[in-house]
């Protein structure tokens, strides 16, 4: 893959992180070209306490945005 593709300007746009109007607004997107599955992923070098507020943040915050 080119190098352009691991920019660090296209990695935050694409990835699922940052705070729960972020991650629904770039899942809104993936929704609009007809993606209807994430999978959610949280151990990406997160400790054990943060992977838990990360789940319930999308649980209680992002989750609610798709039903």
């Amino acid at each position: 893959l080119p190098k352009s593709e691991y920019a660090n300007r296209q990695l935050e746009e694409n990835l699922m992180f940052g705070s729960p109007a972020a991650v629904i607004e770039k899942l809104k997107r993936y929704e609009a070209l007809g993606v209807d599955e994430f999978i959610y992923y949280a151990s990406m070098g997160l400790g054990q306490k943060q992977q838990k507020r990360s789940l319930e943040l999308f649980c209680q915050e992002v989750m609610p945005a798709f039903n």
